[in-house]
């Protein structure tokens, strides 16, 4: 059975795993952006597959499904065929737009929290303004105190 692993940090790294019954520590190198391929038996590819999950490596149909950016991957990997370039396209630009999906309904939420807002405010403001005008024409011509400010009253009486 064949496993391949693709590396999607912007560096070279060294995938190391452990095979049951050899002590040496195997080690082979995955250039940025680059896949390798490894062919074990399925135990064997099971097994390494569970010693690089606790350290994120995530089956890409998986990361796919949950919309796990590319930034937050280190290394996908899939098994029986080799990873599409349209999978990593979608893991790197995918959930770009999904966040650029994110944002445009965040702000469309906050422009109607605006207008709503605002609406709001205008007619607390012809309130007011009608209040006012009714308040001016119950004087008979009378200008009401509370129309005035005191620095108007101070000025006029200052003549």
């Amino acid at each position: 059975m064949d496993i391949f692993i693709t590396n999607l940090t912007p560096h070279a790294i060294e995938f190391k795993y452990r095979l049951s019954g050899v002590s040496a520590l195997q080690v082979r190198p995955i250039p940025r952006a680059g896949t390798i391929k490894l062919s074990h038996e399925p135990e064997v590819i099971k097994s390494i597959i569970d010693q690089h999950a606790i350290y994120g490596m995530m089956d890409v149909t998986e990361a796919l499904s949950r919309g796990i950016p590319a930034s937050k991957l280190h290394l996908v990997y899939q098994e029986g065929k080799p990873i599409s370039a349209t999978q990593l396209y979608d893991l790197v630009h995918g959930r770009m737009k999904k966040r650029d999906e994110e944002a445009i309904a965040i702000a469309e939420r906050g422009f109607e929290a605006v207008e709503e807002g605002a609406e709001d405010n205008s007619q607390e403001r012809e309130f007011t303004l009608t209040r006012e005008a009714a308040s001016i024409t119950e004087t008979d011509g009378d200008v009401p105190r509370d129309v005035i400010s005191p620095k108007q009253v101070l000025n006029k009486r200052s003549k």
